[in-house]
């Protein structure tokens, strides 16, 4: 596993993307965002330390269907 920094706001992955990668979070947030049809942003979730992320589409190596920002 390697530990990687992201900055406020960068998205981790985007819908409709196929992710190579699982996230664990050491510290911080990272909402899971769906967007609405006029661009407007629903947060579906908030997650936080010790929580995984994309482990679904990890595994079985199937689409995402939301926005991960952190």
């Amino acid at each position: 596993m390697r530990r990687k920094t992201f900055e406020e706001g960068k998205l981790l992955y985007q819908m409709d993307t196929n992710s190579k990668h699982m996230y664990v979070i050491q510290s911080g947030l990272v909402e899971i965002v769906h967007k609405l049809d006029k661009g407007q942003e629903f947060v579906i979730e908030r997650l936080y330390r010790h929580s995984v992320i994309n482990h679904n589409s990890f595994i079985l190596d199937d689409g995402i269907d939301t926005d991960a920002k952190c």
